[in-house]
């Protein structure tokens, strides 16, 4: 496991995660659970052939980077996709958690179309997030991810996942959003303008085509009176939320959502 400061940060952690997900642990030397977790983190690395990078970063001796990165305690650790941090945990995992931490993050820029990740996941580590979730601390995080990876080949699969998300979770407002937006794609052709709109949304969804999808919702909320119809801006609104606060389409398109909201 490599160690990063704040001078190589952006090329080590950052830079690097536009090409694979990378895995950065923020530990102190005094930090008895730090080091275990690191032992933990390296034997991962080296018996499982996950295409990760890790590293780890010594609070101590870069506060500030660590107060940037809103670290409070240590351990913590979070894993990196696109410049972004998509998920983090700060109790130590055990190899068992860690393996489904990893294969979650790996998942997540398949999932949601990130432009820099090309190559398509193992169907393993899906099958082992399905296989492994009742076990797992994590549970309801990997719902969620099972939920929108089946959200485009196995609708009925998704809503089961959904279903298993309870209330109180920290996954709920995920939950009722991805919900929301299986309304979507019931929209059926009509010449009502934003109705077409909406229909073209639904299409290009279908396909996975994010930003044709981001385009026509946009143009659907520009056109629609909202006393009139609720589901263009709830439709906007459920799919950014399916992407996630830190995706390239909710940074590009930040602004125009910002008008029609």
């Amino acid at each position: 496991m490599k160690q990063v400061n704040s001078s190589t940060f952006y090329q080590e952690i950052i830079k690097a995660s536009y090409q694979q997900p990378v895995i950065l642990q923020f530990w102190a030397p005094w930090c008895g659970p730090c080091h275990a977790l690191t032992d933990t983190i390296q034997h991962v690395e080296s018996n499982y052939p996950f295409p990760i990078t890790t590293a780890g970063i010594d609070v101590d001796q870069n506060t500030d980077l660590a107060l940037d990165q809103k670290v409070m305690g240590v351990p913590h650790t979070k894993a990196f996709v696109s410049g972004y941090p998509i998920d983090q945990f700060s109790d130590p995992l055990s190899e068992f958690e860690l393996t489904l931490f990893i294969q979650n993050a790996l998942l997540w820029p398949y999932i949601l179309r990130y432009s820099h990740y090309t190559e398509n996941p193992e169907n393993k580590w899906i099958e082992n997030l399905e296989q492994s979730i009742e076990r797992s601390s994590r549970k309801e995080v990997y719902l969620l991810t099972l939920a929108r990876h089946y959200f485009f080949t196995d609708p009925d699969k998704s809503r089961k996942f959904l279903g298993m998300i309870p209330d109180q979770s920290d996954q709920m407002e995920d939950r009722l959003f991805i919900t929301d937006l299986f309304a979507l794609m019931e929209v059926q052709y009509s010449d009502d303008p934003v109705i077409k709109k909406m229909w073209a949304a639904k299409n290009s969804l279908a396909k996975k085509n994010f930003e044709s999808t981001y385009q026509f919702l946009l143009q659907a909320n520009r056109m629609n009176d909202p006393s009139t119809q609720e589901l263009p801006k709830m439709a906007l609104l459920a799919f950014r939320q399916f992407l996630g606060a830190t995706h390239e389409l909710n940074r590009k398109y930040s602004t125009q959502f910002s008008q029609v909201i």
